[in-house]
């Protein structure tokens, strides 16, 4: 009985992690017959559960991907989550392949940080 009792709290566990790690993520639509969209947020301090946002935006490869930030206290960064290197307050990225490309919106200052970028696909 306790065999069975702690393989359905297990799957219970994976289930949850699974929906949450879905939910992390924020799908990026644009208005039809438009290439960018703007969003705003607030991200935590640096180091916070919520200073940290991914989102997920659909093209095809060889189209070009920018996202600008903007943020007040400029300490609000971007990058490609597949991508190492550099991270800045804007990327321009060419794709190399169809579907989905996922990115991050990072704040690293010492406070909570308000942001909005414009994300483009042309």
């Amino acid at each position: 009985m306790k065999k069975t009792n702690l393989s359905i709290l297990a799957a219970m566990l994976i289930v949850v992690l699974t929906v949450t790690n879905l939910s992390a993520q924020t799908r990026i639509s644009f208005a039809r017959g438009k290439s960018s969209t703007t969003i705003s947020g607030t991200l935590g301090k640096r180091g916070a559960n919520n200073s940290i946002k991914k989102f997920v935006v659909s093209a095809r490869a060889g189209q070009h991907l920018s996202v600008v930030v903007k943020s007040p206290n400029r300490n609000v960064y971007t990058n490609i989550l597949s991508e190492t290197g550099e991270r800045g307050a804007d990327f321009y990225y060419t794709l190399d392949a169809d579907g989905d490309t996922i990115f991050i919106v990072e704040n690293v200052g010492a406070r909570a940080a308000k942001f909005t970028i414009t994300v483009s696909i042309k």
